[in-house]
């Protein structure tokens, strides 16, 4: 990759970087709620949470997933493209895992809402411990996740 960046190339890595920091944080935010939700639910379930947690996490992803979709998907596909850098191909398999996880995020957010809601309402046909365990599922992978597009971010800022 080019060892000599241009003032310009750093000032848009800074910025990606701080881009990515604060979707970050408030994904990383959200996954303790959740955590918090889940340990709760086996004891003292706080419904008034679970409701308002169903309102805050669609919102959330929905920013993360169009930073993904926005800015670090196709800045990884012009990466990919770019037959002249030896990292093109370790962009293609970044940007391949990335838009995978971002398609599985979307369905168990639908789901993760959806149960949320209904178990906030005092109407879920789903009991506690698979409400506990579908969100464990989403924070430890979103968590996963995070911790992965890390260290994508980082290499194209520090390559790039």
């Amino acid at each position: 990759m080019n060892s000599r960046r241009t003032g310009s190339q750093k000032q848009m890595d800074e910025q990606l970087l701080q881009a990515f920091e604060r979707v970050c944080e408030e994904q990383l935010a959200l996954c303790e709620a959740l955590e918090n939700i889940a340990d709760q639910l086996g004891a003292q379930p706080d419904r008034q949470k679970c409701l308002q947690m169903a309102e805050e996490l669609d919102p959330v992803m929905q920013r993360a997933h169009a930073f993904e979709a926005d800015v670090l998907f196709p800045l990884l596909a012009s990466i990919a493209n770019d037959d002249s850098q030896q990292t093109a191909v370790i962009a293609r398999r970044y940007l391949e895992q990335l838009k995978m996880e971002h398609d599985d995020d979307v369905g168990l957010v639908g789901e993760v809402v959806e149960a949320l809601r209904e178990f906030g309402q005092d109407n879920s046909p789903i009991s506690s411990d698979a409400i506990g365990y579908m969100l464990r599922g989403l924070f430890v992978g979103l968590r996963r996740h995070l911790a992965y597009e890390n260290q994508v971010v980082r290499t194209i800022t520090q390559n790039h």
